[in-house]
Parts: structure tokens; sequence; C-alpha cells
């Protein structure tokens, strides 16, 4: 019986505890800057995201473990500097850590009318 309630008090633990690990970010290409392109190399890259003018800017790291995804298709991360020059998009995608500010993936989707 006493398993019963410790069952029944752990499923009614209030939400508020749980702790969000990951946040996403849906801007225009324009609001990525490109602080440091990614490099081999190093294993490390920085991008900067502000999403409106009196917004707070995301200062977010590129690592190996980025992924960095155009049109459904997987990318060298180190394209990305290439990708926000020559490919603007309404509709780019970032998912990061929002205790290491690491950046799990970009979805960048370009469009033919900008």
């Amino acid at each position: 019986m006493k398993f019963f309630y410790l069952i029944l008090l752990l499923t009614f633990i209030p939400s508020s505890y749980s702790e969000i690990l990951t946040r996403n970010l849906t801007v225009n290409s324009n609001k990525v800057t490109i602080i440091k392109n990614y490099s081999v190399e190093e294993k490390h890259g920085v991008i900067q995201i502000k999403i409106c003018d009196t917004c707070t800017r995301y200062e977010l790291t590129l690592d190996d473990n980025t992924v960095f995804i155009l049109d459904s298709r997987n990318q060298p991360t180190e394209n990305l500097q290439r990708t926000r020059l020559t490919q603007p998009s309404k509709a780019v995608r970032i998912q990061y850590n929002n205790e290491d500010s690491s950046v799990s993936y970009i979805r960048w989707n370009p469009v033919a009318e900008f």
C-alpha cells in the first residue's frame, strides 16, 4: 500500500519541478550573426541571435556535435557562413542547450524569394 502512495505522489508532482534543458529559436536569417565561423580544426564557432531591437542577444556556441541541416540534408557546419550570405531564409530554427548555450542543430530552410 505504501508503494501505491509513493507512485501516486510521484505522479502528481508539479511540472514546475522539471528543468528545461533545451530551447528553440525560429528567426529570420538576417537575425543570425556569425561571430566566428565553425572551424573543423578548432571544433568551435560562435553565432549571435538578436530577435528584436530591444531583445537580449543570444550568444551560442557551435561545437563538433552541432548538426547543420540545409534543405532537409545534413551539411558540414563550416558551410554555415556561406549559407548565411548566399541563401536567405525566413525560417531558421536553432535548438540549443539552455545551460551551456551549445547549439544542437540548425535547420536552414532557404526561400526562393526573400
